[in-house]
């Protein structure tokens, strides 16, 4: 069984739209640098904040009904913490491989679910993109890149659909991933963590 889930239309486009609305009134954004020469920039936004209060409640039932049926992760409770909205929009704008969990501190140890919802269409972006890893944790291999990029998680229709506004990813935080250079345009990507209470 595949441990990602992707499901295209979890929003729809007016949804959508209204978010990154509100997202860009919520907090500043700032440009923050993702390893090497790669940057990307990013706003946080509180799970309770007006419209992201009814997204937060749909994805709770959503992680409660996904867990039940493909992950099977112990006390996970409901999301409290932050929404990551991030805009690649500077060309090389990029995210190298990383996993979403660690040993600390501690609340990067408790995330055991990562969640991203595409905010922008493919046909806003050359470039781009995003990868998952079937390895989890980093390798101390003297390649690791390549021994991420030679188990891929996701086939290329679900690649496809992940260039689709609106559409929902989950996978285990643990999972390495990343979120390839745009060369133009502008490629947003709505991010929270499910945790456990364990």
């Amino acid at each position: 069984m595949k441990q990602h889930v992707v499901i295209p239309g979890f929003l729809q486009a007016e949804e959508v739209d209204a978010l990154v609305r509100e997202a860009k009134e919520a907090e500043s954004e700032y440009r923050t640098n993702r390893g090497g020469n790669t940057y990307c920039t990013v706003a946080w936004i509180k799970y309770d904040y007006r419209g992201f209060k009814d997204l937060t409640a749909r994805l709770d039932a959503l992680v409660e009904q996904q867990n039940a049926a493909r992950f099977g992760i112990p006390n996970i409770v409901p999301f409290t913490g932050q929404y990551q909205y991030t805009d690649y929009h500077e060309p090389g704008d990029a995210y190298g491989w990383h996993t979403d969990s660690g040993e600390k501190p501690e609340y990067l140890a408790r995330r055991r679910l990562t969640v991203t919802i595409a905010l922008s269409d493919g046909s806003e972006y050359e470039g781009g993109g995003f990868e998952l890893s079937d390895h989890c944790g980093h390798s101390a291999a003297p390649n690791p890149s390549s021994i991420y990029a030679s188990a891929p998680s996701l086939d290329d229709s679900e690649g496809l659909l992940l260039r689709r506004k609106g559409t929902l990813t989950m996978f285990p935080a643990n999972r390495m991933h990343r979120a390839l250079p745009v060369l133009s345009g502008s490629r947003k990507v709505l991010v929270c963590w499910v945790s456990s209470s364990e």
